[in-house]
């Protein structure tokens, strides 16, 4: 485990592949209102409106039958699935309707983004989208269920007696909304995809709305109210043309509405011509999309911006995506804080870029096959590299701070310094960083697969060690072991034996987490020996310290308490501190559980006072852990208790929760020796609430205990 990482959450870790087993717990205050904003300019859409608004009474209906309990009528969640081809507005209707329609949703209005048709990458899993449900419905992050079905589970249990309006949007297909629907009769769920999804109207009562074009009146309704009644007037014959070379699609008569009231005297008919000397589609539009000038639209537009912003707009097209921060913005196009947001303003501007959270910028998914396309024509194909590895070096520079300011004490990595122009995110402190990796966590992912895919080794293994702790700490197992796997594979190609052991080891405490303890220790092995060739002492002794906890764990206690000494004779020769008062804990530890311990006492006493030097109060309260656990077991009930009741409020302070657990749960263990039956129970429950919002097979083991009691 990383220097300061507690023995507690080492030795126990984790199986998502366990039942949950309790209720959703631990919910914050509050309605999530979760639906971004309405456009500006909505127009048309009688019958779609109509038929959304029906749903109403099939929710009623729904409610109905359940509150009076009819027989053979359970009620049934309400579905409806809005199909259209790419940018005719499916978001915007659902949007529109609603934000009309959100009184009658008391619980509140969730949204995901599914990003079924994104061209950055894959469709969001719906695991992935599960989480970002139950996190908006007030569940802490470290307190969804590593394991999908288990957070599915959760999910629906948590939607169940809610009236909330649910809305997916962007999905790819049925199978990856299916998982996610709910069926409590309170609930309404919207739909958008460019694909129909009729096998849902089988399985779910589905209502399906299919969204064409606007209509020509439509269409030119959009124009006035963007343009104005009086220049629209003027000119009837260029809008007809317009809307007719736009396909009378919302977004290409958006972003040409946009580029026309910026050229306040440029005649429509002007539009007309640039926009028929582009023709073409965008090749991006297939599988059945309407033939639109949706290029045309689009190039044209581009050939509007300023330079900066057109090199902007193209650099943003070789992006990792799904979004990009201000500063990442100015790394990658070589840029000012001040000349990015100069930039990135003028592209909001003109409707090829949104701003969906502050600071925060991401494409329509067109623009952004616009943009790479772009990207990939570029002659300057030097430039573009550049600036690829500018956008990797802002992660991997600001991505390292921010591991460090998560655990000060974890082993380090040499970095090469960043390239000119490159300006990275200042973070002041634990919950800044933490809130960093929480808004980049897709970026970053995506960013480690552009860097092994484009043959940027270094990065690749670097930026996947920057993510190891978050992932770890936030439950993303199978994100850490996949990131992982792909550094050792970089590593390997560029013939570096110290980065292939970081990167074993990290896959071992990745396997570890997730239950196959017996690929941990051939990971170890692996990494133990990588180690060794490199003359990396500190690599050993982290591995044998890794090795002890899981031999413990395995009631190998002997070998538990050899690999241990090996870990603390080798941070004592290096000098290394913090990894030495880890490993006194360690070999304490070891030997409690063997039954030995007064020398477990002896070892933990040294490792706090080392830790409370260093000022590593994260692995003092796995020490106090330690101590109260010999205490209890030398018949000192007292001593054990406060030993625990310390160690809690460091981990109360530091946020770690399964450790808060595993230490009420030794607690209760105390309470109940020293004849504190009812203090034992209320320390069991609250670690059984706690193991089971975490998924923890140890949940189990906290059961029986109090079942034993009851």
């Amino acid at each position: 485990m990383e220097d300061g990482q507690d023995k507690a959450a080492s030795r126990t870790g984790g199986n998502p592949a366990a039942e949950f087993g309790g209720q959703a717990r631990g919910l914050r205050a509050g309605v999530p209102r979760q639906l971004p904003p309405p456009t500006r300019h909505f127009v048309g859409r009688a019958e779609p409106l109509k038929e959304l608004s029906e749903l109403l009474d099939q929710l009623a209906s729904a409610r109905g039958a359940v509150s009076v309990q009819k027989p053979g009528s359970p009620g049934a969640a309400v579905i409806s699935v809005i199909s259209g081809t790419a940018g005719v507005g499916k978001t915007t209707l659902a949007l529109y309707w609603a934000h009309r329609v959100a009184d009658r949703f008391p619980d509140g209005q969730l949204y995901v983004n599914l990003r079924g048709f994104d061209p950055s990458g894959a469709p969001v899993e719906p695991g992935d989208a599960a989480r970002s449900l139950l996190e908006a419905l007030g569940l802490a992050a470290e307190r969804v269920p590593p394991a999908i079905e288990a957070r599915l589970g959760l999910l629906r249990s948590t939607l169940a007696g809610k009236r909330m309006l649910i809305l997916l949007d962007n999905a790819s297909d049925a199978g990856q909304v299916r998982p996610l629907l709910t069926a409590a009769p309170g609930c309404l769920t919207l739909i958008t995809s460019r694909n129909q999804l009729t096998s849902l109207v089988a399985t779910h009562g589905a209502q399906m709305i299919s969204l064409d074009v606007l209509s020509a009146p439509e269409a030119t309704e959009l124009l006035e109210r963007q343009l104005g009644l009086e220049r629209v007037a003027g000119e009837r014959d260029a809008v007809t043309a317009l809307t007719g070379l736009c396909a009378r699609l919302p977004l290409a008569l958006a972003i040409i509405a946009a580029r026309a009231a910026v050229r306040r005297n440029l005649p429509l008919a002007a539009l007309v011509a640039e926009l028929r000397d582009d023709g073409g589609v965008l090749d991006a539009l297939h599988g059945g999309d309407t033939d639109t000038s949706i290029r045309a639209v689009f190039s044209w537009s581009y050939r509007q911006l300023s330079e900066p912003a057109a090199r902007m707009f193209r650099l943003l097209g070789a992006h990792p995506g799904p979004d990009i921060s201000r500063a990442a913005a100015a790394s990658l196009a070589e840029l000012t804080p001040g000349q990015a947001d100069r930039v990135l303003t003028e592209l909001t501007g003109a409707h090829l870029l949104t701003e969906f959270s502050p600071g925060r910028f991401a494409f329509h998914y067109l623009l952004r096959a616009y943009a790479a396309e772009l990207a990939r024509d570029d002659s300057d194909a030097a430039a573009l590299e550049a600036a690829r590895l500018r956008a990797l070096d802002h992660y991997l520079q600001t991505g390292f701070a921010a591991a460090l300011l998560l655990e000060p004490h974890r082993m380090r990595i040499t970095l090469a310094p960043p390239r000119p122009g490159v300006h990275t995110e200042p973070l002041a402190d634990y919950h800044q960083a933490l809130a960093w990796f929480q808004a980049e966590h897709r970026v970053m992912l995506a960013a480690v697969s552009l860097a092994a895919n484009n043959g940027h080794d270094r990065h690749t293994w670097q930026l996947a060690w920057t993510l190891s702790d978050f992932l770890d700490w936030r439950g993303h197992w199978h994100d850490w072991l996949n990131t992982q796997e792909i550094a050792l594979a970089a590593c390997r190609r560029l013939g570096d034996a110290e980065g292939q052991g970081h990167a074993q080891r990290s896959i071992a405490r990745a396997c570890n987490q997730l239950g196959r303890y017996d690929e941990t220790m051939t990971h170890l092995d692996a990494a133990l020996d990588l180690y060794g060739a490199c003359g990396d002492a500190l690599g050993q002794a982290r591995c044998h310290i890794d090795m002890a906890a899981v031999l413990e764990r395995l009631a190998r206690y002997d070998e538990a308490i050899d690999h241990a000494e090996q870990g603390l004779q080798r941070f004592r020769a290096a000098g290394h501190s913090a990894g030495e008062a880890n490993a006194l804990n360690a070999v304490g530890w070891c030997n409690a559980m063997a039954g030995h311990h007064t020398v477990a006492l002896d070892y933990c006493t040294r490792a706090i006072e080392l830790q409370r030097q260093i000022g590593d109060k994260h692995s003092e309260a796995a020490t106090w852990d330690s101590v109260g656990f010999a205490h209890h077991h030398l018949g000192q009930y007292d001593e054990a208790i406060a030993c625990y009741r310390r160690a809690l409020g460091f981990y109360v302070e530091i946020g770690h929760r399964h450790s808060q657990a595993e230490t009420l749960s030794h607690l209760a263990e105390t309470q109940q020796a020293s004849g504190e039956p009812d203090a034992a129970r209320q320390s069991w429950r609250q670690a059984l609430t706690t193991l089971e919002d975490l998924h923890h097979p140890d949940a189990d083991l906290v059961r029986a205990k109090l079942t034993g009691e009851g």
